[in-house]
């Protein structure tokens, strides 16, 4: 086949393609609806993964004394220990550097503060 062929065939099969999508006007609201179930499950796993920075943030400051867990009745206290809050944040921002909890620098932060200063 000649350049001229080849060049106006991958045309050709250009314009059959975007004829078939401008035929296919119910293939676009299907797209349209997958996009949106896409949307639901990213906003869910954003959910997930917040859900799962908080539950391993609140682990460290339990472990290193900035909560403390009362085991009779599950609940959480505030400690008074300053450096355990200190030490806590370092810890976290530790964790989040190995790849341990996931998030950007902000989330941590944030996730922490909501944490320690609820």
């Amino acid at each position: 086949m000649s350049d001229v062929a080849c060049s106006f065939s991958g045309l050709f099969q250009l314009s059959l393609k975007s004829f078939a999508r401008a035929l296919g006007g119910g293939a676009s609201e299907e797209r349209d609806r997958r996009k949106a179930g896409d949307s639901m499950s990213i906003v869910k796993r954003h959910l997930a993964e917040q859900e799962e920075r908080l539950v391993l943030i609140e682990e460290i400051c339990i472990d290193k004394g900035a909560l403390v867990l009362d085991t009779v009745t599950d609940e959480v206290y505030f400690s008074t220990d300053e450096e355990a809050y200190k030490n806590a944040y370092v810890t976290v921002f530790q964790a989040w550097a190995k790849g341990t909890i996931k998030g950007t620098a902000e989330q941590i932060f944030e996730a922490t503060k909501s944490i320690l200063e609820e």
